[in-house]
C-alpha cells in the first residue's frame, strides 16, 4: 500500500494539474473576452452626433424632406420638431396625454399620425394637425401607401370594470378620397400595435399586443388570411413591396411577398442569443429599398451591462453590413436601454434611433454602405 508520503505527493500532482487546467481556462477567457470587444470595436461605430430631449421619451421619428430636420413624437400627445444640426427645437402639443401612434410620411410631404380617437394630418410649417378621420377607439397603428390614398389603421378598445378591464383590438382599411367610412377588415382580442400596408395596397400586415402570431391580411379579401409564428413588434414593407421586414423581438426577419402563402419561410437576419444578442422592438428600411435597420437592446436583460443597439443588414444579401451601439444604461428600466425608433435619412446615408430616455442618436453609414 502507498505510504502517506506518496498520497501527498499525488494529492500534490492532481491540485496542480488541477491549477493548469483552471489558469489555461481562465486565459482563454480572458482572450476571448478581448476578441469580442475588438471585434465589437471593428464592426460598431461611433454616433456623428448624440441630441438629449429632455423629459421626451422618443416614440416616434420621421425626417421632414431633409436630412437633418425629424418630427419627434413621445406617444403621449406632444410632437417636436427637431433639427439634429443645430439642436434647435419646437414642442406642439397634439393632444393632453392621449396616446398617439408613429409619423407616416406620404410622398407630398404630409405627416399622418394617430391622436387618441382621430387620424390627423400635418404640413409644413407644422404649426397645425388637422383631423382627417374620428374613430371610436384608440388608434395605436397606421400606415399608408406614399400617396396616402389607402390607410391602414389599428384601433385599441378598453372596457374597465371594478376589479379588472378589458382590451380588445381592431384593423381598419380606409380610402380617404372615396368619402367612405374605414372597412372593419379583423378583430383581435388584444390591441393592434403595429400595421405595414403594402405599397400597392394589396396587403396589411399586423402586429397584435402580446401574440406570438404575425398576421397578414388581404384587403381585398380579408377571410384569406395569413398567419405566420413569430412574435411582431414592429412591421414595415419595403418601397418595392417586395419583402416585409419584422422586428420579431427575439428576431428581425423578411418575409418575401412575391406568390406568399402560408408555407412561405420566413428569412432571418437575427437571431437572439439572451445574454448576448439583440432583443428587437423597432425596424425601418432605406428608402431606396437595399437597407433594412433593426434596433433594440443588447446584453443581459435588466443589467447595467446592457447596450441599445442598431444594426443593418443588407436585404439582397441578407448580411450585416453596419453596426451601432448606444449609451450604457443609466437605470434598470428594460424599455429605457432600448432604442425604441429608428429611421434612415431620406438619401439612405445615415440612420437614427431613439430611446425611452429621451436620447437620440445619429450615425453616418460608410460609403461601401451607402
Amino acid at each position: 500500500m502507498p505510504d502517506q508520503t506518496t498520497a501527498r505527493h499525488g494529492a500534490s500532482g492532481f491540485l496542480t494539474q488541477l491549477w493548469t487546467v483552471v489558469k489555461w481556462g481562465l486565459l482563454a477567457t480572458v482572450v476571448s473576452v478581448a476578441l469580442l470587444i475588438g471585434l465589437l470595436r471593428l464592426t460598431t461605430a461611433r454616433p456623428i452626433r448624440t441630441v438629449s430631449v429632455e423629459g421626451m421619451p422618443i416614440e416616434s421619428l420621421a425626417f421632414l424632406g431633409d436630412s437633418h430636420t425629424v418630427m419627434v413624437s413621445d406617444g403621449l400627445g406632444k410632437a417636436m420638431q427637431l433639427d439634429l444640426a443645430t439642436g434647435e427645437n419646437s414642442t406642439q402639443e397634439l393632444a393632453p396625454r392621449v396616446r398617439n401612434s408613429q409619423f407616416v410620411p406620404l410622398a407630398d410631404g404630409r405627416l399622418l399620425v394617430g391622436v387618441g380617437k382621430s387620424l390627423r394630418q400635418g404640413s409644413s410649417p407644422w404649426t397645425t394637425w388637422s383631423e382627417l378621420l374620428g374613430t371610436q377607439f384608440e388608434v395605436w397603428a397606421i400606415d399608408a401607401t406614399p400617396d396616402g390614398s389607402s390607410v391602414a389603421i389599428g384601433l385599441s378598445e378598453y372596457e374597465f370594470g371594478l376589479n379588472d378591464h378589458k382590451k380588445s383590438g381592431q384593423l381598419l382599411h380606409w380610402n380617404p378620397g372615396q368619402q367612405a367610412p374605414p372597412s372593419l377588415l379583423r378583430e383581435f382580442d388584444s390591441p393592434v400595435v403595429s400595421v405595414a400596408m403594402s405599397p400597392d395596397a394589396s396587403w396589411i400586415a399586423c402586429a397584435v399586443l402580446y401574440s406570438n402570431t404575425l398576421h397578414l391580411v388581404r384587403v381585398d379579401d380579408p377571410e384569406q388570411s395569413l398567419e405566420f409564428n413569430i412574435p411582431p413588434q414592429q412591421l414595415c414593407f419595403t418601397p418595392d413591396g417586395a419583402h416585409l421586414c419584422i422586428a420579431g423581438s427575439t428576431v428581425g426577419c423578411l418575409l418575401p411577398m412575391d406568390n406568399v402563402n402560408s408555407e412561405t419561410p420566413l428569412q432571418v437576419l437575427h437571431k437572439y442569443v439572451p445574454g448576448s444578442g439583440v432583443d428587437i422592438g423597432a425596424c425601418a428600411c432605406s428608402s431606396d429599398g437595399r437597407l433594412v435597420a433593426f434596433a433594440g437592446v443588447a446584453g443581459e436583460p435588466y443589467s447595467y451591462r446592457s447596450l441599445a443597439v442598431a444594426e443593418v443588414y443588407d436585404i439582397q444579401t441578407g448580411k450585416l453590413v453596419f453596426a451601432c451601439v448606444g449609451n450604457p444604461a443609466t437605470d434598470l428600466r428594460w424599455k429605457h436601454m432600448c432604442y425604441s425608433s429608428v429611421v434612415f435619412s431620406p438619401d439612405a446615408t445615415s440612420l437614427i434611433a431613439g430611446s425611452l430616455r429621451g436620447e437620440i442618436q445619429e450615425w453616418k453609414l460608410p460609403e461601401s454602405v451607402q
